[in-house]
């Protein structure tokens, strides 16, 4: 089956990121709201749960991802036998992961209070508050979110982001009116599996609609079974090590520093998380044609391909790190107030772990999962979770949320991403590893040096009024690193190839529109 592959991608981006700005301004006002009204401990206890709740989940095991990688092959030969077996393997599945996580959920309630240094809210029943967030966790793997990975593999994951859309703000209109006129935290938590339950049924109904001939049933063939047994077994390693490294931090912070710590790192993280997660839209939309590339490109085609995207990674992580480097402050005493402001020093470490975590995802979530080498950076991503969760219980007590920080940068940047880096010129692209290393500290030391560029001139530029301030600075971050890498590779090949692609992508949908 053809694709056409830079129309899927696009479709899919764009309403993934018409989705992520939902889910980021509708969160943005309820997390202001909650301070507010209730209090920063809220906002702690809500990031403590969601991180506990991320490591039971830990991102379904891999099964999603292992299954996807399966459909490639039997949807490019358009072999809905071998597609109805694999969908009816993954519905068995997910009911058995969500009958683990909710059994392991309920064991940890008696250990609760020991997640929590200090007071929490004397008006909320933590046991209570914490099986909603658990019911949240599990109702979809026993409703049908498994269907979703027909959207995804057939290149349609622009659906996905609608049902989502529609469903996620029905939910933040319904909380916000809640906390406004009720203030009342269980109400608000309730709605959370509500919305779950809501976005698996409209699901099924879709799917029922465009793929009416892909039903689940059908026994996998004993050689596929053998494939995917050993990209799972691999695949829930490397989940339960990666979720462990990304939640880690706000469990550690909680219990050593309390829920006001907790609240203050998870104000920063939000934004962190939120460009990031935008970033990764892109990610999965190109994903998919990354693995029909793999598997129909000649090697001189890959390599352009794989030139293309890493150059417009590489510019989009120069320029959102600016931007957070030079917004963060002003735009969090505004936000929030000084009192829940952190040091610059935390705040270009978070810069330095954000601008490292995009050019590693961008290896491993497009490259790595296409092709399925979850084998290779299994040892890689429980090192990176090992020495995270040291550093962070090592350094928590004596440097506060700086060491927390200072543990992220320091396992991502200087383990997980040369790693990564070495599996994916190795493996896939065939390539000198020596040249990626390089290629990639070279351009961790440009971007460094465009941030710093930037802030300084930012921090010369002193308004007396804050928002004027925030305007100018939003200014610079636009105008400095884009006209910097501009001027710097305005006349590199993967520079003409990107505008090419644009410009051909602007006409084709001014004619469609016409």
């Amino acid at each position: 089956m053809k694709f056409n592959r830079t129309k899927n991608a696009t479709r899919t981006f764009f309403f993934g990121l018409l989705t992520k700005l939902i889910t980021i301004l509708f969160p943005f006002i309820i997390r202001t709201i909650i301070i507010y009204k209730l209090g920063a401990e809220y906002v702690g206890l809500t990031s403590l749960f969601t991180s506990v709740l991320q490591i039971l989940n830990v991102s379904e095991l891999g099964i999603s991802s292992a299954i996807s990688f399966c459909l490639y092959k039997p949807i490019a030969e358009d072999d809905k036998k071998s597609i109805n077996a694999l969908i009816a393997l993954m519905k068995k599945l997910y009911k058995i992961i969500g009958c683990v996580i909710l059994g392991t959920g309920l064991i940890i309630i008696p250990f609760l209070k020991h997640f929590i240094s200090g007071t929490y809210p004397e008006s909320v029943n933590i046991y209570i508050l914490y099986i909603i967030y658990l019911l949240n966790a599990v109702v979809s793997y026993f409703g049908y979110a498994y269907k979703s990975i027909l959207f995804e593999a057939y290149q349609k994951g622009d659906v996905n982001h609608k049902i989502l859309a529609i469903v996620e703000v029905l939910k933040y209109i319904m909380q916000i009116i809640v906390l406004i006129c009720f203030a009342n935290y269980y109400w608000f938590a309730a709605l959370l599996p509500f919305s779950s339950i809501l976005v698996t049924i409209i699901t099924e109904i879709d799917s029922k609609k465009q793929f009416p001939e892909i039903e689940p049933k059908g026994v996998v063939s004993e050689e596929l079974k053998i494939i995917i047994r050993k990209k799972v077994l691999f695949l829930s390693a490397h989940s339960i090590a990666a979720t462990l490294t990304n939640s880690i931090d706000n469990i550690v912070i909680s219990s050593s520093l309390g829920l006001i710590a907790t609240a203050i790192y998870g104000n920063y993280f939000y934004i962190f998380s939120s460009i990031t997660s935008i970033i990764v839209i892109l990610f999965r939309a190109i994903k998919p044609v990354v693995g029909n590339s793999i598997y129909s490109d000649s090697t001189e085609k890959k390599d352009e391909l794989f030139g293309a995207i890493q150059f417009l990674i590489y510019w989009i992580a120069i320029w959102t790190s600016t931007s957070l480097l030079c917004l963060y402050q002003p735009f969090m005493k505004v936000w929030v107030g000084d009192a829940y402001v952190l040091g610059i020093s935390s705040v270009m470490m978070i810069v330095l772990y954000y601008y490292s975590n995009i050019i590693k995802l961008s290896y491993s979530n497009i490259y790595i999962d296409a092709a399925g080498l979850w084998d290779k950076t299994l040892l890689r991503q429980i090192a990176v979770a090992i020495i995270n969760l040291v550093l962070d219980v090592t350094l928590v007590n004596k440097f506060g949320i700086a060491g927390i920080v200072f543990a992220s940068f320091f396992a991502t940047a200087l383990i997980g991403l040369p790693l990564d880096v070495i599996v994916t010129y190795k493996y896939i692209l065939e390539k000198d590893t020596k040249s990626g290393l390089l290629n990639t500290g070279l351009q961790f030391i440009i971007a460094t040096c465009i941030c710093m560029i930037s802030y300084f001139i930012c921090s010369n530029i002193s308004i007396n009024n804050v928002y004027i301030n925030i305007f100018i600075n939003v200014i610079i971050c636009c105008v400095v690193p884009n006209l910097t890498l501009f001027l710097m590779y305005r006349n590199s090949y993967y520079f003409k190839f990107l505008l090419e692609h644009i410009n051909s992508l602007i006409k084709r949908n001014r004619y469609i529109s016409n």
